[in-house]
């Protein structure tokens, strides 16, 4: 029969104490959330209830969520407003699960045990339920943004020979029936009537000709 020491058996119950808290090591309570939307230049407002808001951009875009931060313990309204002219303001909650690295340390804290506490604390016991949102919003008439967007149309009495180009820009709008120039950095949209237009290429969707 083995005989162990008490410094042995100290070590030993030391090393098991400590386990539990490993998953601090290798979590994190740092997460990159990225949010796009359709259409994309919507203004995405991160914040909780009664308080400052914690991040403002645009679709595409992204922020880092930090759990020990931003989010109180046992609290959970975390939640992103997505708003655009024109469209109808969507608010979108972000919700927040175990994370699988530290759910033996969940094990734990229903036991008493430091590590895990430790975890809860630090924020690295949650992680976010997803980290990317695409949010799809409704115009202020209703529709969806999936719908045909609105069309503006130039309709001559006659179209001229070369006017057979259709711009789609992603606000929504359709030029059709004209005639195109590109530039380095802009489309130039010229209509039978003889009025013209001009457009940065990042606008475009759909150049057809």
């Amino acid at each position: 029969m083995v005989k162990l020491s008490v410094k042995t058996i100290t070590l030993l119950l030391l090393i098991l104490f400590c386990l539990p808290s490993c998953a601090t090591v290798f979590s994190t309570s740092h997460y990159k959330i990225e949010v796009d939307s359709r259409p994309q230049g919507a203004i995405v407002r991160v914040e909780r209830q009664n308080a400052p808001a914690i991040a403002e951009f645009t679709t595409p875009g992204n922020f880092e969520l930090d759990w020990k931060r931003d989010t109180p313990i046992f609290q959970n309204d975390l939640r992103m407003r997505i708003s655009r002219s024109g469209y109808q303001e969507k608010t979108v909650p972000i919700r927040k699960t175990i994370d699988n690295a530290t759910f033996g340390n969940a094990i734990c804290l229903s036991l008493g045990i430091f590590p895990a506490g430790f975890d809860l604390v630090m924020g690295t016991f949650w992680r976010p339920e997803q980290e990317r949102y695409f949010i799809e919003l409704e115009s202020s008439s209703g529709t969806n943004s999936r719908q045909s967007p609105r069309t503006q149309t130039v309709t001559p009495t006659t179209i001229k020979p070369g006017y057979n180009d259709t711009v789609i820009l992603k606000s929504g709008v359709v030029y059709q029936n004209v005639k195109t120039s590109i530039n380095a950095n802009t489309i130039r949209i010229y209509k039978a009537d003889g009025s013209s237009i001009s457009v940065s290429k990042s606008e475009v969707r759909t150049l057809k000709k």
